[in-house]
């Protein structure tokens, strides 16, 4: 007894809704919302330039990041009402550069240490857990959106 295409559908878009929680999760235990406000302040008009700093490339990855996994899972979801395929299509290629994205992301921080570091350290705290649950969570996406689309279009 096989699994109906429908139900692919339905199981990615749980999936993906997982990981979007995990990642806000991840926003707010990692504070990168701070993020948010730092870009506000660098794009804010009639700043004297030499007031302004540079964004940080892992605040762009980290924007980007969140920018194109909200993209994608608003089209996976389109995609599950209207049934088109172009929508499973570009939802999934918005997926994959949020995969390349996010192991850009992974690659910033993985010389941080996890909230078990040792007791005389005073730099930020990175929370692996968070971290580690969001990034299951989005192979678990992954792997159910290719299911999906090499299941073929939808009875």
């Amino acid at each position: 007894m096989g699994v109906s295409t429908h139900e692919l559908i339905i199981s990615a878009l749980v999936a993906w809704t997982a990981t979007e929680l995990f990642g806000v999760n991840l926003l707010f235990r990692g504070r990168a919302y701070l993020l948010w406000r730092r870009l506000r302040r660098h794009l804010t008009p009639g700043r004297r330039a030499r007031s302004r700093r540079a964004l940080r490339p892992r605040a762009v990855l980290v924007l980007l990041h969140i920018t194109f996994a909200g993209c994608g899972l608003t089209l996976w979801l389109l995609y599950a009402l209207i049934d088109r395929d172009e929508l499973a299509y570009v939802s999934a290629g918005l997926l994959v550069v949020v995969l390349i994205i996010g192991f850009g992301i992974v690659d910033r921080w993985r010389h941080v240490p996890g909230r078990h570091a040792p007791t005389g350290f005073t730099g930020p705290l990175f929370p692996i857990w968070s971290a580690t649950a969001h990034v299951m969570a989005g192979a678990a996406t992954f792997v159910l959106v290719m299911l999906t689309l090499l299941a073929g279009p939808s009875e």
